[in-house]
Formats: structure tokens, C-alpha cells, sequence
């Protein structure tokens, strides 16, 4: 009895999904487009005159094409993020310009091209208030924001408390074929 019994539910289980089927497949169908990922947002942490990547905590942020940044004041002084190397930059502000000045605390634009863009602060340009926002290739990003597999499965860790900063002297990388 048992047997008859699991026979028939397999059957109607089978049934039941060839009802739902489609008929026939055509390879020539136009096929629904995958959802779009969620947007990618980077934090830049702006005060005390010194914008710094809230990921590696210095001037230079790495991120890849269509990744929003978003530059967030955090004390009450005014601030601007202003594209272009200085007020001397005939693109001063052609790509972005945004002011950080109370009440507002964020500004945002999102990257779509590959390339290096240079910012700074017309508020606050005298004493070098720059920054660099670096849009690369998604490899190239995960070896310089972390994310390095090492050959046991585990993140590599480069340095004791942090990722290593830009310009840090004191860090170097050997990288050959192992054995």
C-alpha cells in the first residue's frame, strides 16, 4: 500500500509542474533584464578642514563607476566640495560644486566614469583642504579597499590596526609566485 501510495504523489507532483511549464522554449525570446544592483554609497567625512574617506581615512577615495559618494560635514564650519584643483582651475565646479553650510550636512554625486577627480574647498583652500576621489575598475578596487583572499580562504589584514594609507612609507608589499 505504502508503495502505490508514493508512486501516485510523485505522479501528481510531476503533474503539477508540467502544468506550469512553458510549452515550448524559444531561444529567440527577448529575456527580462536582471534587476539593477543597489546603489554603492561611499562616505567622505568632512571637518576640521581635512576631508577624509570614512573607509580608509585619507583624501583619496577609490570606488568604482556608478558608486555614489557622499560627502558628510560633521561640525558646525561652513565647507564646499568644489571639482577641480583650486580657484585657479578654469573647470573650477564644472563637474560637482556642493556646500556643506548649516543646516546642510551632505552633498552626493555619483560617479559614472572611470578617471582621477579632484576636489577642494573654496572655504578653506588656503590651508590645502583637498581631496581625490579615484573611479577604478572593480579589481583593482577590491586589492586597494581590502577584500584580498589569501590562499587559506581568509582576508588578508595589511597592518596591525587599519589599511595602510596612502603615501605610508613605512608599508610595503612583496607580491611574487609563492610556493
Amino acid at each position: 500500500m505504502t508503495t502505490i501510495l508514493l508512486r501516485w504523489q510523485a505522479a501528481a507532483v510531476l503533474t503539477a509542474c508540467l502544468a506550469f511549464a512553458p510549452t515550448s522554449f524559444d531561444p529567440g525570446a527577448p529575456v527580462a533584464p536582471l534587476p539593477a544592483p543597489p546603489p554603492t554609497i561611499r562616505i567622505v567625512n568632512v571637518s576640521c578642514c581635512a576631508f577624509s574617506d570614512s573607509f580608509n581615512g585619507s583624501p583619496q577615495t577609490f570606488i568604482t563607476p556608478g558608486t555614489t559618494v557622499q560627502w558628510v560635514r560633521l561640525d558646525a564650519s561652513m565647507y564646499s566640495v568644489t571639482s577641480g584643483t583650486g580657484s585657479s582651475d578654469p573647470q573650477m565646479g564644472a563637474l560637482f560644486n556642493g556646500f556643506l553650510v548649516p543646516p546642510a550636512a551632505t552633498f552626493t554625486y555619483t560617479f559614472s566614469n572611470y578617471g582621477v577627480y579632484p576636489y577642494f574647498c573654496q572655504f578653506n583652500e588656503g590651508v590645502g583642504m583637498t581631496g581625490v576621489v579615484r573611479v577604478v575598475n572593480p579589481g583593482v578596487a577590491n586589492i586597494l579597499l581590502g577584500g584580498c583572499i589569501g590562499s587559506n580562504g581568509s582576508e588578508i589584514t595589511l597592518g596591525n590596526n587599519a589599511p595602510p594609507r596612502i603615501g605610508d612609507s613605512s608599508f610595503a608589499l612583496r607580491i611574487d609566485g609563492g610556493t
